[in-house]
């Protein structure tokens, strides 16, 4: 074929077609289609000498590496090894009976999601980020799930994708999605981007307000090169002072970013519920890079079982051992469901969002985490970095229940990697 528009259409539907299939966990169908986009571009560059060979095979490389990122984790069964990406699903505690202890004509829902993706060094296709792939899998359900013989439909919120987006983009963003909701509606705000933290400005001034815009928050730049000005590192940092507007209609804020702790200052301050979720500042240097694998803290959410493996350093499992592990992590959300929704100590914001089912995902999957790491012994120098926190903060009792801590124990026992972690002495 040496019709140079025919070959660039058909290139660029195999690139979208691959993303089509990642969204829908067609895993099998996108390494076919990978295979035949390699080939397609290997007659593209050697017949036709296209000026942007290089573009193509950018492209190429891009998708390699974000499937290589994406199952790390191997599972050993009598006919070889298939990788494991889809178990994600298996893990969330729906199809439980809902205790709900808080008396009110509607819980919330979640509506909408807003997902931002601008680290400088991230696992990416196009605009796709893997974080952003890992957190939209999570707030999508399949359309008709049965439970007791009943079908029953599920309202997936409508999602919006920005990546390396500008500071106007997002607060547009923000505002056109909060105007569209309901009252009992809630926003899921999601940013994975690298820390700013101005060294240079003057927050000597006592106006409170000037100070919590200036003080630091994230980059939505993403390594982009700026100019000498050096007003314009400010331009690109969103700061929790730019949030504070769209508190008056319910948030669900999670962070995953270096400067994360900068968003636990939102509070409900005009009485609507807020929550941040916000990841680890720094992690153990023998853990692997989010430019490698993704960001640790959104892993943990999207698929926790192969969190875990990660930071034990497992990547081969048998078919026996997974199913087993697998069994133990339902077990442990089941627990958690019942704790977080029966719990009298837990804050009334929270126990708020997690009447809905995508919000206790991500509440349950957060004190799995933070169970994890806090027991972890790579973890244990600087626990005010390589924790997660929240705010309103999750009560200890939750945090660390011994029931949690039991499990934790014995899916370590089943990887045999009990000893590294400082379980207590029975």
């Amino acid at each position: 074929m040496k019709n140079l528009p025919v070959m660039l259409k058909k290139l660029r539907y195999y690139a979208r077609f691959i993303v089509v299939c990642l969204l829908l966990c067609r895993r099998k169908v996108v390494k076919e289609l990978v295979a035949s986009l390699a080939q397609l571009i290997k007659e593209y560059i050697t017949i036709l000498k296209p000026t942007d060979a290089q573009e193509w095979q950018l492209v190429l490389q891009e998708i390699t590496l974000f499937l290589q990122a994406d199952a790390p984790l191997l599972i050993k069964t009598a006919e070889g090894e298939s990788s494991n990406n889809q178990e994600w699903r298996e893990h969330s505690p729906r199809g439980l009976r809902r205790t709900n202890i808080i008396t009110q004509k509607q819980n919330l829902r979640l509506k909408s999601c807003i997902l931002i993706g601008s680290h400088q060094h991230q696992v990416k296709f196009s605009e796709l980020t893997l974080d952003m792939f890992r957190m939209m899998l999570i707030v999508e359900l399949e359309p008709l799930e049965i439970k007791s013989g009943l079908k029953q439909r599920h309202h997936n919120p409508r999602k919006y994708l920005l990546y390396r987006p500008s500071v106007n983009t997002v607060l547009y963003y923000i505002a056109s999605a909060q105007n569209e909701l309901k009252e009992h509606d809630v926003l899921l705000l999601y940013i994975s981007a690298d820390s700013s933290k101005p060294a240079e400005l003057n927050t000597s001034d006592n106006n409170s307000n000037i100070v919590s815009y200036l003080s630091g928050g994230v980059d939505l730049n993403g390594g982009r090169k700026v100019l000498s000005n050096p007003n314009t590192k400010i331009k690109d940092c969103l700061t929790p002072g730019d949030l504070m507007p769209f508190l008056r209609h319910p948030l669900f804020l999670i962070v995953d970013s270096d400067n994360s702790s900068a968003f636990l200052g939102l509070t409900n301050i005009f009485g609507v519920p807020v929550m941040v979720l916000a990841s680890p500042e720094e992690q153990p240097s023998d853990i692997p890079e989010a430019s490698s694998t993704g960001n640790l803290f959104t892993y943990f959410l999207h698929d926790p079982l192969n969190a875990f493996c990660l930071v034990v350093f497992k990547t081969v499992l048998t078919q026996a051992v997974y199913e087993q592990c697998n069994s133990t992590v339902r077990q442990i959300f089941s627990e958690l469901h019942l704790l977080v929704t029966t719990s009298s100590q837990i804050h009334y914001s929270c126990m708020q969002f997690v009447q809905d089912t995508f919000l206790e995902y991500f509440v349950v999957r957060f004190i799995f985490c933070y169970a994890v790491l806090n027991l972890h012994k790579n973890f244990q120098q600087k626990k005010d970095k390589y924790l997660p926190k929240s705010q309103p903060p999750i009560p200890d009792s939750l945090l660390e229940h011994p029931n949690i801590i039991l499990y934790v124990e014995k899916l370590a026992g089943l990887l045999g990697v009990t000893e590294m972690f400082n379980f207590p002495k029975k």
